[in-house]
């Protein structure tokens, strides 16, 4: 019990950020990159110029760009000799790109957001995960036709091609928050039939799903992501009380979770696990560490080995009795996992070719090079004149995890998605213990104070600054901590999936004419629909705080943050309306009929 008291109390003073900032950035932010066919040439895109950027291996030529019409997600390289790039937000498309960098080749429309491309081994059909819209699109490579959009879980975010199937990372969990566990799926698509034939179940906790890999002989699929400990209260870091970090392995061939290990050590975290890849000789797993700037190396054949042991029912290190305790063990990988600390910050994307991994530093704009004879790890920069603004040093802010306590986690581990939602109950030290609460979307906290759902903070800036207390267990200094203010500050929303052309739907219409009958625009009015007031909708029922005021949130983008309500008890905005509002405290919606309901939604989801 002393030590958790004294692990409470612990603070660390955290280094301040080394980018200098400017009132004007020019920050590149390559996000993502992918070898050519022939592994001459390393194509790699950048989030924040919109360019796809092309480097000589040999760095015999001089590097290439073009310039792109939208903003770019994800790179993959195609069998003829060619890039296909996911760009766009509400309409979102699929450029195609050939060696020579002169011009995009050809445009495919496809969904909201596309996040990820796989490529199937003819190469002659793309598949592409659109993010908002929940799905994923079956694409002819020869003609653009879209054969077959397929309705996923949420979010789906990385894609990979193994035993037939296409297999899809679903970013944050689905459904309610409050009954049992709370974890994100892996979907799986049948190549054959074109239909969703499975969701796998990972670990309670599992939230933030990172990337999806394919070992080389596509008997295995391998995922990283968070393990939250989002069940007991926030009272310390020491040793993964709040969020690990974890590597889940797939037996893609029967469709099964064989296991998921922690890619932490007991002492020092390794957090938001993101891009991973087996490297080309198939002996290691190599993971970028995005809030730690490293990159992780993990010997396969041991991992496994250990893994199938453990399942037989041979006791680990005599630590581990049974596979169950895997997900719980600290040292699971000790003794064949390495971390290798890259120059830069923030890695993003992955690629290997013989004896080399590389990567991008999406807060530092440079292109790393690993060589796995050595581990040694050597810098090409891509902007020697970076400067970044106060809201792009906050960005990098946010997802580093480097000066937190033990560096378990960044506030992107509970903020994933540019400061959004995990869809965990966490009991955070805000407000006293007791009484987990759904984590809010920062989106418009800074204009819509008070904040947190029980508005104990009178802004977003005393928010930020609690939320390092007692969260990161960590006091920055003010530069940074103000870095941050201006990135929250900085969010902007992103457009409904429920739109229609950008514009309310039919439904939707009908829908913002009841928004006024049944009261809702009582308290959520004004541009950001919320009065800014606190009040008791009803919403009691198991927590010591039940039945007290709770804060009025904004509906801008409330499409994007379900589970709703305090406990994430509604899993939809209809049982928000319905099922958890039975004395019409939360709007008069007792005398609508279905149809209203469905059409209130419908405006409700398309703010």
């Amino acid at each position: 019990m002393m030590k958790h008291l004294i692990s409470t109390l612990l603070f660390v003073f955290a280094p301040m950020l080394s980018l200098q900032v400017l009132a004007q950035g020019t920050w590149l932010a390559p996000c993502d990159l992918t070898l050519s066919e022939d592994r001459s040439t390393i194509y790699l895109i950048e989030r924040e110029s919109y360019e796809l950027r092309a480097v000589s291996i040999r760095q015999d030529t001089p590097a290439k760009t073009l310039a792109l019409p939208e903003q770019p997600h994800a790179i993959v390289s195609h069998p003829s000799a060619k890039v296909l790039i996911a760009a766009g937000s509400a309409k979102g498309f699929i450029y195609l790109v050939d060696e020579t960098m002169t011009t995009v080749e050809r445009t495919y429309p496809v969904g909201h957001t596309p996040s990820a491309i796989a490529v199937s081994s003819d190469g002659q059909r793309m598949f592409v995960a659109n993010r908002f819209d929940d799905s994923v699109s079956v694409v002819e490579f020869a003609s653009g036709e879209v054969l077959q959009t397929i309705p996923v879980l949420r979010e789906p975010v990385s894609l990979a091609v193994a035993a037939g199937k296409l297999w899809v990372a679903n970013l944050l969990p689905s459904g309610r928050a409050d009954k049992g566990d709370t974890y994100s799926e892996i979907s799986v698509i049948d190549l054959e039939s074109l239909e969703l034939s499975a969701n796998i179940k990972l670990p309670n906790g599992a939230t933030s799903l990172g990337n999806l890999c394919a070992s080389p002989e596509g008997d295995f699929i391998y995922a990283t992501h968070i393990l939250a400990r989002y069940q007991v209260p926030t009272t310390q870091l020491d040793r993964g009380w709040m969020n690990t970090n974890a590597l889940s392995v797939i037996d893609a061939v029967n469709g099964s979770l064989v296991n998921t290990v922690l890619l932490d050590e007991p002492q020092r975290g390794a957090a938001n696990p993101g891009a991973l890849t087996v490297t080309d000789d198939g002996k290691h797993i190599a993971v970028a560490i995005e809030g730690t700037h490293e990159l992780m190396m993990i010997d396969r054949e041991v991992m496994h080995q250990n893994l199938a042991a453990v399942a037989a029912g041979n006791p680990h290190r005599e630590t581990i009795d049974h596979a169950q305790q895997v997900p719980f063990d600290l040292s699971f990988l000790s003794g064949y996992r390495e971390r290798i600390a890259l120059p830069g910050n923030g890695p993003r994307g992955i690629a290997t070719a013989p004896e080399r991994i590389y990567t991008v530093m999406q807060y530092s704009d440079q292109l790393i090079t690993i060589d796995t004879a050595t581990d040694q790890a050597s810098s090409l920069d891509l902007n020697p004149e970076l400067t970044m603004s106060a809201a792009e040093v906050g960005e990098a802010a946010f997802h580093d995890a480097s000066f937190c306590f033990q560096q378990w986690q960044s506030c992107a581990s509970c903020h994933p998605g540019q400061g959004r939602v995990d869809a965990l109950n966490w009991d955070l030290l805000n407000d006293g213990m007791g009484n987990p609460k759904q984590t809010k979307s920062l989106l418009l906290a800074h204009a819509t104070p008070p904040v947190m759902i029980s508005g104990i903070r009178d802004d977003y800036t005393i928010a930020n600054r609690a939320g390092f207390r007692h969260i990161q267990f960590v006091i920055p200094p003010e530069g940074r901590l103000k870095a941050v203010d201006a990135y929250v500050a900085s969010l902007t929303p992103v457009p409904s999936p429920y739109l229609v052309n950008g514009e309310l739907s039919d439904a939707a219409q009908r829908g913002r004419s009841l928004f006024e009958k049944a009261r809702c625009s009582h308290c959520h009015s004004g541009s950001a629909f919320t009065n800014l007031n606190s009040y008791d909708v009803g919403t009691g029922g198991i927590h010591q705080d039940d039945n007290t005021p709770l804060d009025t949130p904004t509906l801008i983008e409330v499409w994007r943050t379900a589970p709703y309500l305090k406990d994430g008890r509604a899993a939809t905005i209809q049982d928000v309306l319905t099922t958890f509002n039975p004395e019409d405290q939360h709007g008069r919606t007792s005398d609508l009929n279905e149809q209203e309901l469905n059409d209130l939604a419908e405006y409700i989801l398309s703010l």
